[in-house]
């Protein structure tokens, strides 16, 4: 399928809870779209990953405060956003779309969990998530359901306390996509091997490209 980009290319957000592949699949799905937009005749996308890592590696404190401090919780998702979306607005710089790790209702997903609802309002009525709220709403975005045998500690972002707070971000994840009318595709845990994980991933984004085909000008 070729594409002269008289329509702009849709991005990509693969996101969910720590621990679910989301970095292995983005740099599977990149090398994959390497390979296809040479016969597409668009350009490779631009690559984002890691942004949440490097904030909290920047920070002084314990990733423990982070669950025991919800003000310090706050501030560290609020870094966090407007790392994303700085990476989101030089990746772009780059090439007209990029594949992502994260995004930006990350943090409204983590302030929520570890600061509470009113932190999340405070940054969802925010002009720097506004802003950034269309461009995820026109982009491919895949949610990573948990893998309960995946949950390892890097030792840099702090985990889920058990399985059932995994359960639950992931759960939030859905619930706040849903109400900023975001739409998403859960990729199911049952898809473990990494073959087919990038084959859904390049499939939906694939079947976006020829909706968007289909639309008059």
């Amino acid at each position: 399928m070729a594409n002269s980009l008289r329509r702009p290319i849709t991005s990509i957000y693969i996101i969910g809870s720590q621990s679910t592949g989301k970095t292995t699949l983005v740099n599977g799905s990149t090398e994959e779209f390497k390979a296809l937009c040479g016969t597409m005749g668009i350009p490779e996308p631009s690559l984002i990953a890691g942004v949440a890592r490097i904030v909290i590696k920047e920070i002084s404190f314990a990733t423990e405060d982070i669950r025991n401090s919800p003000d310090l919780s706050l501030m560290l998702q609020k870094k966090i956003l407007a790392a994303q979306v700085e990476a989101e607005r030089t990746a772009l710089g780059i090439s007209p779309w990029f594949v992502s790790d994260r995004s930006a209702l990350d943090p409204i997903v983590y302030a929520h969990t570890y600061a509470g609802a009113d932190a999340a309002k405070e940054i969802t009525e925010s002009g720097t998530w506004q802003a950034i709220r269309q461009r995820m709403a026109e982009s491919v975005v895949i949610v990573c359901e948990p893998v309960v045998e995946w949950l390892q500690d890097d030792g840099v972002r702090l985990l889920p306390k058990d399985n059932e707070e995994w359960i639950q971000i992931h759960r939030r994840f859905c619930t706040l996509l849903e109400e900023e009318g975001i739409g998403y595709s859960v990729l199911g845990s049952d898809i473990r091997e990494s073959s087919g994980r990038v084959n859904f991933v390049v499939s939906r984004w694939r079947q976006r490209l020829e909706e968007a085909a289909l639309q008059p000008e």
